[in-house]
């Protein structure tokens, strides 16, 4: 993913303002057909499906330029719950007039040149 924009957005009383998460794990991009069924008696998208990523590395995720500009959030939960990968860290992303109130912080791990601009990001 990348190059997203998020842009002039109010939020009231939500969980997370902000929830970035690949939530990947290499297992979920092996299927596996189960042993009653013949290959032969399924779909070809399937197939496609069960085969193996090649070469790995194709097969993480990556999230980029993710803009996010003139957002104003009150009465949140959680501030920011953000978790990239060792291998492919949540990459330039950029706030902009970003006004964030919650009761707790929350994290940010496996982030690779953020930027804040005239943002504020509060915990109680």
């Amino acid at each position: 993913m990348e190059d997203i924009h998020f842009r002039n957005i109010t939020l009231d009383s939500v969980g997370n303002a902000f929830h970035f998460t690949m939530n990947w794990n290499p297992s979920y991009s092996y299927s596996r057909l189960p042993d009653n069924i013949h290959p032969d008696s399924i779909p070809s998208h399937w197939k496609t499906m069960l085969q193996k990523v090649e070469p790995a590395e194709k097969g993480i995720p990556h999230f980029r330029n993710i803009y996010i500009s003139n957002i104003r959030a009150t009465g949140v939960k959680r501030v920011i719950s953000a978790k990239g990968m060792p291998e492919s860290p949540l990459e330039n992303f950029h706030f902009t007039d970003v006004h964030i109130e919650g009761n707790t912080k929350g994290e940010i791990e496996f982030d690779k040149d953020w930027q804040f601009i005239r943002s504020s990001f509060t915990a109680k």
